[in-house]
């Protein structure tokens, strides 16, 4: 009976998406599997339970962390400890009212001194890691975040990675090879389909995702000003700390009529926004995983322009799968999508169909199943 460990607060739809995929892989391969979650905002309490625990059929154990001590806690170092213990406690009376055959936690989220704990209390630590944090901090910050996830990797027994190339990406991965499991992307869902031909659409660009300065979202809108010009209009879906900043620069250069900004959506209104655009542009500054995002685009048939950062390499094969965005700059972004949206239909129908099969391929429930059931032949390797 294993467990899942959801560490940080879950308070955005993206996350209760990925962690919702994520239970529902690992339920059927461990029928009993336990999802504890460390914080959760209680607005999407009902959300997460109705998407992740009921519709996979898992029991739930909420690990209460508004505790005042903990709170008053500044250094996160120490802050962290405590809630180690915390969690380490909760984890002890759970296993001792149940039978704990396989002693296998997968952890998502770092915590260093967590697992750490859970390694002296026997249990067999399978780290997930969509990106590394130390990536985009710069000074002090970045060096101690990074001796803290080494410390991490030091310590786990397996890291699942969504895509191999994400390894050559981090090249602190490398000497940690021997531990990595390269095969840990989700999948897309059923409803993810083409709706509307591409002949059908008009010359929309969308961005979805969060609203952050390495998503790129910033040089994308520059991008659209260089495009005002052209029959191109933009749909940003996603919220985030910059969406005040980006309402006012759509004022300042002029863009009412060009961008329209559609905020936080359901998940399952997605697929329709998809079947809209012509072209989805993901220009992040700096590494992630596998933006779920570009695989649930490619399987609505809508083409995909991102930056080579990450795993996006893995999925996205310039002019055969997708199209490369070489640089964020706002010139040559503004330059591939006018490339892209030029090209002759029949051309781009036929990378469009590259992609769609592709995903049915590799990216749908079965296949991330069949993918994840590897895991244990890996832990016994080891």
């Amino acid at each position: 009976m294993p467990f899942l460990l959801v560490l940080g607060k879950i308070d955005l739809i993206n996350r209760i998406i990925h962690t919702q995929k994520l239970v529902n892989i690992l339920s059927k391969i461990y029928p009993n599997l336990i999802v504890l979650v460390e914080d959760i905002s209680p607005a999407w309490k009902s959300y997460f339970y109705e998407q992740v625990i009921k519709y996979s059929q898992t029991s739930c154990i909420y690990i209460e962390m508004n505790k005042s001590f903990l709170q008053k806690i500044r250094l996160s170092l120490i802050r962290d400890v405590f809630t180690s213990l915390v969690i380490a406690i909760t984890l002890k009376k759970i296993v001792r009212s149940r039978l704990n055959n396989d002693r296998i936690i997968f952890v998502k989220g770092f915590n260093a001194p967590l697992v750490l704990l859970l390694k002296l209390l026997g249990y067999r630590v399978v780290q997930f890691a969509g990106g590394f944090g130390s990536v985009i901090l710069k000074g002090a910050r970045k060096y101690w975040l990074l001796l803290k996830e080494l410390l991490l990797l030091k310590i786990i027994d397996l890291l699942i990675l969504e895509t191999s190339i994400a390894s050559t990406y981090y090249t602190f991965l490398q000497r940690f090879k021997q531990k990595i499991f390269p095969y840990g992307a989700l999948y897309v869902d059923d409803e993810f389909k083409v709706i509307k031909p591409l002949e059908k659409r008009e010359p929309i660009i969308g961005y979805v995702g969060a609203l952050t300065y390495q998503k790129g979202v910033i040089q994308l809108l520059l991008a659209m000003n260089i495009l005002k010009s052209n029959n191109v209009r933009l749909l940003i879906i996603g919220d985030g700390p910059l969406m005040n900043q980006l309402s006012i620069m759509v004022k300042k250069l002029s863009l009412e009529d060009k961008v329209l900004f559609l905020g936080a959506i359901s998940h399952r209104d997605l697929p329709y926004y998809l079947n809209e655009i012509k072209l989805l542009v993901l220009p992040s500054l700096h590494g992630e995983g596998l933006p779920n995002v570009i695989i649930e685009a490619m399987a609505c048939g809508t083409p995909v322009l991102a930056t080579p950062v990450g795993g996006i390499p893995d999925v996205i094969k310039d002019n055969k799968t997708g199209f490369i965005l070489t640089s964020a700059e706002p010139s040559k972004i503004a330059t591939k999508i006018n490339e892209v949206l030029a090209k002759d239909l029949k051309e781009l129908q036929k990378i469009v169909n590259n992609a769609l099969n592709y995903i049915d391929r590799n990216y749908r429930l079965q296949a991330a199943i069949k993918r994840y059931k590897l895991i244990s032949k890996y832990l016994k390797v080891l």
